[in-house]
């Protein structure tokens, strides 16, 4: 097939290769060895399209030796109960999923999208903090091995858990500096709905919501990127754009990687794309699949490692 691939290598860098995956469902262990090894994989933006989540699902089986230890998806799944059926279909019923809450679970007048998310918090494994007052569960934290994951309700307007703009607002800012205060894994993941920084698609160019994400909100959005900065997260994973990009803002060290999934009504499948993150004792391995040539098989568009040593060092254990 005629499909781009690129690999692309940045930082200090430890080259993982030949990963040994188990069984759909089932974590991954990289050559190393390492205890800490495993590896997660992220979808975003699905809603109602379920015929074509289906097959990513099966393609993550695949090529991707299954979801791994988890699945996150990172908003805009509703109907979010169908997303979790799915899910049970071709990931296993016991499969952990961490649903992120998008702005059209918050378009339900009914608010069953909002009250499913909410429900399944407590169902939820390895959850180490909740969030804010009124956003206790749909903001929250957990560990999974040698790694940190908070995901973060955008929509949180600071008294409401269905405040209703993307924004980091200074509420949720401070709650996630003492989360990440409190944190000493070296591995540290972000996951929200909306990007910081909108880009156009790396293969088809073409751009959404810019200006109409946390952009929308400049002052707290520069403030939020900061506290990433300065904590060392990895990556801030989000969705909303339908459009592949990764970026590292003003030469930081912070990766913002949109998952893709599926495009808007109005567009054809050729966005498609999910992310497979593998974290060792010593490194995080991010690879995008696509189907850019939109034949029906998922490769992998691009891919990336990032040392944790220098994360390691600056954590108190």
């Amino acid at each position: 097939m005629s499909y781009i691939k690129r690999g692309v290598s940045l930082g200090i860098i430890t080259v993982v290769l030949g990963f040994g995956f188990l069984s759909a469902g089932r974590e991954a262990v990289a050559d190393d060895g390492s205890e800490d090894s495993f590896h997660f994989t992220v979808t975003a933006d699905m809603r109602y399209n379920h015929g074509p989540f289906r097959k990513v699902c099966r393609a993550i089986n695949q090529k991707s030796g299954g979801p791994g230890a988890f699945h996150i998806s990172a908003g805009d799944i509703e109907p979010v109960s169908v997303a979790r059926r799915i899910i049970d279909e071709e990931f296993g019923a016991d499969m952990v999923w961490y649903p992120v809450l998008g702005n059209h679970e918050l378009d339900d007048a009914s608010g069953s999208d909002v009250e499913w998310i909410k429900k399944e918090f407590h169902s939820l494994p390895y959850i180490v903090n909740s969030g804010p007052v009124n956003s206790e569960e749909t903001t929250y934290s957990f560990d999974y091995k040698n790694a940190h994951f908070v995901v973060l309700n955008e929509y949180y307007d600071g008294a409401s858990d269905r405040g209703g703009d993307g924004d980091i607002v200074p509420e949720l800012l401070s709650w996630l500096r003492d989360d990440l205060d409190k944190n000493t894994k070296p591995a540290i993941f972000v996951l929200g709905h909306e990007p910081a920084f909108p880009l156009p698609d790396e293969y088809w160019k073409s751009i959404r919501h810019y200006g109409d994400s946390l952009d929308k909100y400049p002052e707290n959005r520069d403030a939020f990127w900061s506290l990433l900065e300065e904590k060392k997260v990895a990556a801030y994973i989000c969705g909303h754009t339908h459009r592949y990009s990764h970026y590292q803002h003003e030469g930081g060290e912070v990766w913002q990687v949109v998952a893709v999934t599926f495009p808007p009504p109005d567009n054809t499948y050729r966005y498609d794309a999910w992310l497979n993150i593998t974290v060792s004792g010593s490194t995080i391995k991010f690879e995008v699949y696509r189907d850019v040539d939109k034949d029906g098989d998922y490769m992998v568009y691009d891919s990336w490692t990032v040392s944790l040593s220098d994360r390691l060092a600056c954590r108190v254990l």
